[in-house]
């Protein structure tokens, strides 16, 4: 068993806003209608397809969260030790497992997205599209040319971002004259 009493309080209160924060962050919502299992069957699988199943969005929650705790531990309590980053993530993994795995909030939230977007048809298309070459290539592909439309998005911001600047301060420069 892992000794945490020489945690100092800062990173017990940390890592206990941090934790709150998750529960609230992920707090199900509950849909207004039900949605029939064999739709949420096709949503599931879909889910699947497309990498966002509740096991592949609990594992990039997880990886996202202990990415910011331990920076932001490692430079407030840089002496901070491995073994209590390690027990800290841990505690991240069980609390972000619980809340999508155990209590399904992801799925709680996303699949009325899907009900409320397709009839039980579509999805059965969109899912056997998606097994199609094509459609597999579509999956794997898409997310390549999202991050490369991302990145691009930054660099016009970067360039563009003079020009912008320039012309608001002629602006306020005209009209404070």
């Amino acid at each position: 068993m892992l000794e945490i009493s020489g945690i100092s309080n800062k990173v017990k209160i940390v890592t206990a806003v941090f934790i709150a924060f998750l529960g609230l962050y992920i707090t199900p919502v509950l849909a207004d209608k039900s949605i029939s299992e064999q739709k949420l069957a096709l949503i599931k699988t879909l889910l699947q397809q497309t990498h966002q199943s509740t096991n592949d969005v609990s594992e990039q929650l997880t990886d996202s969260y202990i990415k910011q705790i331990s920076t932001l531990l490692k430079q407030s309590h840089p002496k901070i030790s491995s073994e209590t980053l390690q027990y800290i993530n841990d505690e991240v993994s069980i609390g972000v497992e619980k809340q999508l795995t155990e209590n399904q909030a992801f799925l709680k939230r996303v699949a009325p997205l899907y009900d409320e977007s397709f009839t039980l048809e579509e999805l059965e298309t969109i899912i056997e599209f998606n097994q199609t070459p094509f459609g597999k290539k579509l999956l794997t592909l898409t997310p390549i040319i999202n991050k490369q439309y991302k990145d691009i998005y930054e660099e016009l911001s970067l360039d563009l971002a003079p020009d912008i600047n320039a012309r608001v301060l002629d602006i306020i420069n005209e009209s404070t004259k």
